[in-house]
């Protein structure tokens, strides 16, 4: 015969009807942002599942039969396989934990099964963090957590007696004790280069708005978004706005509507040479997915990590998938590319064949009537100036022959048609050029003293080979709209052209404005010291702190040693506040009572009892003892003779103890 106690079954323990619709709730707060990247027909359903669970808990409804169950479950899974091909990496993975997880709410009828909700919620949290670690979503997540640990106090809470301001306040102390092991494992878990989580996607598309080829409208439509693309922060002050070109893809080949770029070519010897000061500064680039490095235009030289590219690119060696910093420096005063290879000079001239007559024609006729390229960029920027050319976001389709189009019919476009066409002219001149795309401007943030870069700063320029002076950049758009170069994307766009809210509040000085630097201050140290904290900031931290150059093994030790520390000073305060006495609510109010009459100057004896204090203060203190009086019986009633309606009645007690003043207080 077992002596095993049934009340430690988990498979008889009965379930709380409360703590059941917490915990469907909990769920449900948790799978929300999961809406952003799941496939909708698997967030659809996941949903409501875990709504048609919470209802059928609500009207105590009996639950789906196991075996409905059990073809449900094998159904989603092929599904999962039919949309992924696979049930392996990080988005079917998730997905299928998403779809299980609301099919087991239809089965939650034992202690078991609810715990093992519990956990899978908890691992569910763990799983955005696949997707973003952004602040907000960080908030959001401390919030899902503690609904969670709610969900699991309130299973623990058999007979509903806590109120749930109470569980609440034990699940938040709860979270707060793990605090500090969280900030150990973040200071001192060996890191790695690269993502954490090393697990595959199944899309592989870029975050970034910047590719490695152009054609007409694809910057027009980035212009629209106002994500953070790479910060700046310089030793000094930040470069003039005229000077800000950050320097993206080189782009070579034209098939007569779209340009790209050539495989990566080595840079040549003494391919660089700086003509003015040098600027240093530290780059802090966000996610894209691109191995490009936006920098300064041009760089000074590329760090170990990095390799500058004939175009005077800087490229990493892996894509960049997390915010990631480098220290760089760059010349905005330069001569690049003073020698020209035979192989450069092909691709700086190639036109396809038999498209944009008129523009052809236009460009030998300004080859004849100059001396020198110089002449003949100079008067294609008079072109471009004299005709009414319009800087717009919503240009018109051009789908035949977008240059001819765009040079001589509409003659509306934004800096990828005009950069496009300028180097078309010139090459049909005779003059060999390139598309250079990028970025122009950033906004500076006095609060935290950096230069923002936003995807709508992408800009497109060209750039021509001049004898003795090499590769010059040249902005066309700059003829037409020399606002967007001096100030900015806001302030060169015609009337007609609404940017969005904050992009058109970035321009003024408005409490929006300010609302937003303020955010974005935030979001950056965010980034740089949680996002960005890599091996060598981590390695840096442990010299601050005195620890020196930590190897992985060193920092395993250092971070055993310390949450010891920890679990011993939480031992200590638990043993200490357990021996101290705990009053029930109604004596703990009592006290209280006592100290107003100490602070009152009445002498009170801990040996005596609420009648004989009573006594005394009717002899020695009748004014005080007519109020008093009303409280001293109350607290007899309620410690001795326990009468009915007890809470209602301590409530009562409560309030005349806090109305209770003394005339000498």
């Amino acid at each position: 015969m077992s002596n095993r106690d049934p009340s430690n079954n988990l498979d008889t323990l009965p379930l709380n009807r409360s703590a059941v619709l917490w915990i469907i709730l909990s769920q449900i707060l948790i799978v929300i942002p999961h809406s952003t990247h799941l496939p909708n027909w698997a967030f659809g359903l996941s949903l409501g599942l875990m709504i048609l669970a919470g209802w059928l808990r609500w009207t105590d409804r009996p639950l789906p039969p196991r075996g409905l169950l059990g073809v449900a479950a094998i159904t989603g899974g092929i599904a999962c396989f039919l949309y992924f091909g696979t049930l392996n990496g990080r988005d079917p993975g998730v997905t299928l934990l998403s779809m299980m997880l609301g099919l087991k709410l239809l089965e939650m009828r034992r202690l078991r099964d609810a715990m093992l909700v519990v956990f899978l919620g908890y691992f569910l949290i763990i799983t955005q963090f696949l997707y973003s670690q952004h602040m907000l979503l960080i908030l959001y997540l401390i919030m899902a957590s503690l609904a969670v640990t709610i969900g699991l106090i309130s299973l623990n809470d058999v007979r509903d007696s806590l109120k749930l301001s109470s569980k609440a306040k034990l699940a938040a102390s709860l979270l707060l004790q793990s605090l500090p092991f969280m900030l150990l494992l973040f200071i001192l878990f060996p890191r790695i280069h690269g993502p954490l989580w090393g697990i595959p996607t199944q899309d592989g598309q870029a975050r970034s708005g910047l590719s490695d080829s152009m054609e007409p409208g694809q910057f027009s439509n980035l212009i629209r978004s106002d994500e953070p693309a790479f910060r700046a922060v310089f030793d000094g002050a930040p470069p003039v706005e005229e000077l800000r070109y950050w320097r993206g893809p080189v782009l070579w080949q034209f098939d007569g509507r779209r340009w790209t770029s050539r495989p990566p070519a080595p840079l040549e010897a003494n391919g660089i040479e700086g003509l003015g000061p040098i600027e240093t500064y530290r780059l802090i680039l966000e996610p894209s997915n691109k191995p490009w490095v936006l920098a300064l235009d041009i760089p000074g030289a590329a760090p170990g990590e990095l390799r500058m590219t004939g175009d005077f690119q800087l490229i990493a060696a892996q894509p960049i998938k997390e915010v990631t910093e480098f220290e760089l420096s760059a010349y905005t005063k330069y001569r690049i590319g003073k020698e020209l290879n035979q192989e450069e000079r092909r691709l700086g001239l190639q036109l396809p064949q038999s498209t944009a007559p008129r523009a052809r024609a236009l460009a030998r006729s300004w080859r004849d009537q100059s001396s020198n390229n110089v002449d003949i960029v100079n008067k294609a920027l008079r072109y471009f100036r004299q005709q009414p050319f319009v800087y717009t976001l919503s240009p018109p389709l051009m789908r035949q022959d977008p240059v001819d189009q765009f040079l001589f019919e509409s003659q509306r476009g934004f800096c990828e048609h005009y950069a496009g066409s300028f180097v078309f002219l010139m090459r049909a001149a005779g003059v060999p050029a390139r598309v250079v795309t990028g970025y122009l401007g950033g906004e500076y943030n006095p609060i935290a003293q950096y230069l923002l870069i936003r995807q709508s700063d992408a800009h497109a320029w060209a750039e021509v080979w001049l004898d003795g002076d090499g590769w010059v950049r040249v902005d066309p758009t700059a003829a037409v709209a020399p606002e967007r170069v001096e100030r900015g994307i806001g302030s060169s766009l015609s009337g007609s052209d609404q940017l969005p809210l904050l992009l058109r509040n970035r321009y003024g000085h408005s409490f929006i404005n300010r609302a937003r630097m303020m955010w974005d201050s935030v979001d950056y140290y965010w980034n740089y010291w949680v996002l960005a904290f890599g091996p060598e900031r981590q390695q840096a931290l442990m010299r601050e702190l005195g620890l020196g150059n930590l190897n992985w093994r060193g920092m395993i030790i250092t971070l055993l040693v310390s949450s010891g520390l920890i679990i011993l000073i939480y031992t200590l305060v638990f043993v200490l506040r357990e021996r101290r006495p705990i009053l029930d609510p109604i004596k703990r109010q009592y006290v209280r009572f006592l100290k107003k009459l100490v602070r009152a100057g009445i002498m009170v004896n801990q040996s005596e009892g609420p009648s004989d204090l009573l006594k005394r203060l009717e002899k020695d203190y009748p004014d005080i003892a007519i109020e008093a009086r009303e409280i001293i019986q109350r607290y007899i009633d309620l410690r001795y003779k326990k009468p009915a309606n007890n809470m209602k009645k301590i409530s009562q007690f409560n309030v005349l103890i806090s109305k209770f003043k003394t005339k000498r207080s």
